[in-house]
């Protein structure tokens, strides 16, 4: 503060007195630049040209052009940061000092002028002006930050009212779909009692709605069908599907068959698919025609049920613990690679289906280990070459276990490359750079690091820090650099762990 030299704009309708004054601070404070105006407009003018550290202002010129001009200064917003020190009389007009305070005034100086007064006012005048300038720009920076803010949250709630709409669309869609469909549909809970039924399952059992939920399916089979009906629900309490046909009864009617396909949503609640098939049972095509229709039709259906996205979890969970089921050293492996694999994807700003996908795929990365004898998982030794090339084969027994699965794309080919390595020195196929998508590449650094930090039965678990040096080693070679940079921040900086 006190190397710096200030700008100085004086305004008083005296030319002496601006003589005086000027010669007055050039003396004490040698180098301020000082310019003067003997009226309100020209001091504007300066302002405007100069931006000075301070305007002092003789209060013994009229007091409406000295209230404009306060008024104006503080105003326009590039001027509003400038301190104004008026100079008034010991007996000044009290009430006229308070309008200009209101107006802007940051400090009064009295005269006679001391001079150490003077120079002790502008160097806090120009401290003043500093911290206006922070001031405001924190106000504008704050401004635009919740303009920004509030923008998004606009956004994110036209977007959330949207989906909510569109959500109920589709329940109330899909709800109809269900009720108008053109075969029975029954909901049944544990002890066999039906707890809801559409219009074509009333139709067939002859009952109405509420004479439908009175029964349980013991009341549905035909008598020589009542044991084995029963068998196979029991059967299915512990199973996720049954396919099965059934000799069933009608009230006022004769017993017909019925071809049922039934899933398990919960353990309390099983959602049964049934068409009267008793035409087709005296034909053998007419029977395999009319079941492949059933078949997609109630594959179709299922595919709009609202629980698809969990039950398409719990097969991705079975088939990724079906596949650790030979290896007990990598038990739980492809969870806590897909939670690494998804925070770095998290981190680094993908898509929520991108995300999706790396979870999905990640979690069932080695299902084509099930291909691979049990002694060569676990041997505790070295392995044989030859034993090395059939670990390396669970890459394309993978692929081809999920390629006939309907998955994404993106899914089957993070899979298929998750061995392959930036430099061409992985495998199956020794792809290089590009050629290997973002979300094999994000996969295979989540995939070596989780395994270096496991027991394996060769070898103790070599930890964090290990794992981190092997990945930055190959940073830009064998791993992208991006996915290894985000990596390494998740586990030093956000302090990432693999949860148990």
């Amino acid at each position: 503060m006190e190397d710096r030299k200030l700008t100085i704009i004086v305004i008083d309708e005296s030319a002496d007195n601006l003589i005086a004054f000027k010669k007055m601070v050039s003396k004490a404070l040698p180098g301020t630049a000082v310019f003067t105006a003997t009226n309100g407009s020209e001091g504007l003018k300066l302002a405007e040209t100069h931006e000075p550290d301070v305007i002092l202002i003789d209060m013994s010129m009229s007091k409406t052009d000295g209230l404009k001009i306060s008024q104006i200064i503080k105003k326009e917003k590039h001027l509003q940061t400038i301190p104004m020190l008026f100079i008034i009389d010991l007996e000044g007009d009290r009430k006229f000092r308070l309008q200009l305070l209101k107006a802007g005034a940051d400090a009064f100086l009295v005269k006679p002028i001391d001079e150490m007064i003077l120079i002790t006012q502008l160097k806090v005048m120009a401290k003043i002006k500093e911290r206006n300038i922070l001031i405001n720009a924190q106000k504008e920076q704050l401004e635009a930050l919740v303009e920004s803010r509030t923008a998004e949250l606009k956004k994110e709630i036209i977007e959330r009212k949207k989906l909510e709409a569109e959500l109920r669309r589709s329940e109330e869609l899909f709800s109809s779909y269900i009720k108008k469909a053109p075969i029975g549909i029954f909901v049944v809970n544990a002890l066999g009692r039906y707890i809801d039924v559409n219009d074509m399952g009333c139709e067939m059992m002859g009952r109405t709605h509420q004479e439908v939920l009175d029964l349980t399916i013991a009341d549905y089979l035909s008598h020589e069908q009542l044991e084995t009906g029963l068998k196979d629900f029991r059967e299915h309490l512990l199973i996720d599907h049954l396919s099965a046909e059934y000799k069933v009864r009608k009230k006022n009617g004769p017993d017909y068959w019925i071809s049922l396909y039934g899933t398990k949503i919960n353990d309390n609640c099983f959602l049964a698919f049934c068409i009267d098939i008793t035409e087709r049972k005296n034909a053998d095509e007419k029977l395999r025609r009319l079941s492949q229709k059933l078949q997609l039709l109630t594959e179709e259906l299922a595919k709009k049920g609202d629980t698809l996205s969990a039950r398409l979890q719990q097969t991705i969970s079975a088939i990724s613990i079906i596949g650790e089921m030979k290896d007990g050293y990598t038990a739980g492996h492809q969870r806590r690679v897909s939670l690494l694999a998804c925070a770095i994807a998290r981190e680094m700003g993908l898509s929520e289906d991108t995300i999706h996908n790396i979870s999905i795929g990640a979690q069932i990365h080695d299902i084509g280990k099930i291909n691979i004898p049990s002694d060569i998982l676990n041997k505790p030794g070295k392995i044989t070459s030859l034993e090395y090339q059939m670990l390396q084969s669970h890459v394309e027994n993978s692929f081809e276990i999920v390629r006939g699965i309907d998955f994404p794309e993106e899914v089957i080919e993070m899979i298929h490359q998750h061995h392959e390595r930036l430099d061409g020195s992985g495998y199956p196929y020794g792809l290089v750079g590009d050629q290997i998508i973002l979300e094999s590449r994000i996969l295979a650094v989540s995939d070596v690091v989780e395994a270096m930090c496991s027991h394996r039965p060769y070898r103790s678990a070599l930890g964090v820090e290990v794992a981190l040096a092997e990945i930055t080693q190959n940073k830009g070679i064998k791993f992208g650099a991006d996915v290894v940079d985000v990596c390494v921040k998740l586990f030093r900086e956000r302090g990432f762990s693999f949860s148990e």
